[in-house]
């Protein structure tokens, strides 16, 4: 008879050393462990750096490690008491769920660790998840209403329309406008406009949206601003 075990789906990122430069790195791999009590304690402690010195010979040391799936193989059957609730799919918490009678509703919740966070408190803090629950519910039912007030716009709205540079938006791609450049003069004197031509420093520094040039008296502009400027 085939052994029972575990299969872990695992993704992290790790150190390595290259040259005099230390850089981050990701991982995947799917480990198997004889049970499913405390997976990540045995993979973090005693598979993930022989794995990883083996697969990365530039390997310097674990930064993040993270289990996706837990579920059973080489002839095991599953069961939802068998892998923490914390590493849990939705599919197995579902079960699980069922199992203890919760009074959750799986198909509510669009994030898995927030399901998780709510199944750990309906069995470790019963009391302080009612009134969790309750908030939760609340936000459920006012988002449905939401969505349903606006459910005509998701057909009728207008999208991918371009951008003219008097709406206030960027401006247009393909189209050009002379860029005008300002030069300080002492008081009472009118700056002139200059096309393109850098005028004689100042020592000036002229303030606008996009850059400043120190000891220049020039205006830069960032990048994309021709058509913003008359």
């Amino acid at each position: 008879m085939e052994q029972a075990y575990y299969e872990v789906d695992v993704h992290g990122e790790y150190f390595a050393q290259e040259g005099e430069k230390r850089i981050l790195r990701g991982y995947e791999a799917t480990f198997k462990v004889p049970d499913a009590s405390s997976p990540l304690g045995v993979i973090k402690g005693k598979l993930l750096t022989p794995f990883l010195l083996k697969r990365d010979p530039q390997y310097f040391g674990i930064y993040t490690h993270h289990i996706d799936e837990i579920r059973p193989a080489g002839g095991g059957k599953f069961d939802p008491d068998d892998i923490p609730y914390r590493f849990q799919t939705k599919e197995q918490l579902r079960i699980y769920i069922s199992r203890h009678r919760l009074q959750i509703s799986v198909d509510d919740y669009g994030s898995l660790g927030l399901l998780r966070d709510h199944v750990r408190l309906a069995k470790e803090e019963p009391e302080n998840f009612v009134k969790v629950q309750t908030k939760f519910a609340q936000k459920i039912a006012d988002d449905k209403t939401l969505h349903e007030l606006n459910k005509e716009v998701f057909n009728t709205g207008k999208v991918g329309l371009a951008v003219k540079p008097f709406d206030g938006g960027q401006g247009v791609p393909g189209e050009k406008t002379q860029v005008t450049h300002v030069e300080s003069h002492p008081s009472g004197q009118k700056p002139k406009n200059k096309s393109r031509k850098a005028p004689k420093a100042t020592g000036k520094k002229i303030k606008s949206e996009g850059k400043s040039s120190e000891n220049s008296g020039i205006e830069e502009k960032p990048d994309g601003a021709e058509g913003l400027l008359s």
